[in-house]
Formats: C-alpha cells, sequence, structure tokens
C-alpha cells in the first residue's frame, strides 16, 4: 500500500481529474510531453504459485526520445494529478510507483519500448 496525501485522494477522486505521468530513467526525466504509452500493472504472476515465489510489478511504457536508455537504469515512474489542464508543474500532487530493472527495451529510430519489473530484496 502507498501512502499518499489528503489532497492527492482528493484529487485523485474528482471529475473531469487531470492526469500527469513523469518517467526518471537514470537522470533523464520524460513528461507527458514525452510518453507515448504509461502501463502499471501491481503484482505480476502466474495463476499457479510455488512456495518460495515471489510477485513482481510490472511497468510497461512506450516514449519519444533521442537519449540512449542504457539496459542498467533503474525507471522510476510517478503518476499526479494537476489542478488544472494547463498547470505547469508546480501544483501537481505526484504519488512514486516504485523502482524499476529493465527487461525489455525495444527501440526504433527515437521510440523506445520498454518493459520492466521491480525487484524484490530479501535482507
Amino acid at each position: 500500500m502507498v501512502n499518499v496525501s489528503q489532497s492527492y485522494l482528493d484529487k485523485s477522486l474528482a471529475p473531469g481529474r487531470n492526469v500527469r505521468c513523469r518517467i526518471i530513467a537514470d537522470e533523464e526525466v520524460y513528461t507527458d510531453a514525452d510518453i507515448i504509452s504509461f502501463e502499471f500493472n501491481d503484482v505480476v504472476h502466474p495463476d499457479d504459485m510455488t512456495f518460495g515465489t515471489s510477485c513482481a510489478n510490472r511497468f510497461q511504457f512506450e516514449i519519444r526520445s533521442r537519449h540512449n536508455i542504457p539496459l542498467t537504469a533503474v525507471i522510476r515512474p510517478f503518476i499526479g494529478f494537476a489542478d488544472s489542464p494547463d498547470d505547469d508543474g508546480n501544483n501537481i500532487e505526484e504519488c512514486a510507483l516504485g523502482e524499476f530493472y529493465i527487461t525489455r527495451r525495444y527501440r526504433k529510430r527515437e521510440r523506445y519500448s520498454v518493459t520492466c519489473y521491480d525487484r524484490y530484496d530479501i535482507m
């Protein structure tokens, strides 16, 4: 469960809400202007689970970028809600969806298609 502020919760439930997405890939920041698709699937697992396995969250996205995204990049997606459709980013309430690691990356010219999974560390 992710803890969010009351303001975030109110904006997420409001009719006509203004959704904003942001992706940080190492040091590069991609916003709605760059993002083609943004899909977060929490707890992806097969129908049959065996003892000792874990469930992973999957994040898939497509962006337009001239920058190289290395396979070792840590991907940090955010979803937020703005006060208005033309908000320049000053009044956006965001929620981090986690840290993800690239498992598949495909590039065709300036279009990237990336699949990532989070990692569960046993301490």
